[in-house]
């Protein structure tokens, strides 16, 4: 598919996009530029991930390449009563 739907996070808003997207030119593998309009989808998106760890019960793990590993968990927690 030449325009598949993509996500992509903004580093100047803090949000998550979808969108349709095609490769830039000379830049490297992978790297995509949204083609017309996009929409925010942070809200959902970060939903589903909270959804995807409570039914795992585990953390999912990420290798950043660097020799780092980015690690997610969730945790469930009593609401804070007012004083």
């Amino acid at each position: 598919m030449p325009n598949p739907l993509t996500l992509g996070f903004s580093p100047l808003s803090g949000k998550i996009y979808a969108g349709r997207s095609k490769p830039v030119k000379g830049a490297a593998p992978g790297v995509r530029q949204f083609t017309g309009d996009k929409v925010d989808v942070t809200d959902d998106a970060l939903g589903c991930v909270a959804d995807k760890l409570l039914k795992e019960g585990k953390p999912v793990r990420w290798d950043l390449g660097d020799g780092k590993i980015l690690t997610l968990s969730a945790a469930i927690s009593e609401p804070e009563q007012a004083e």
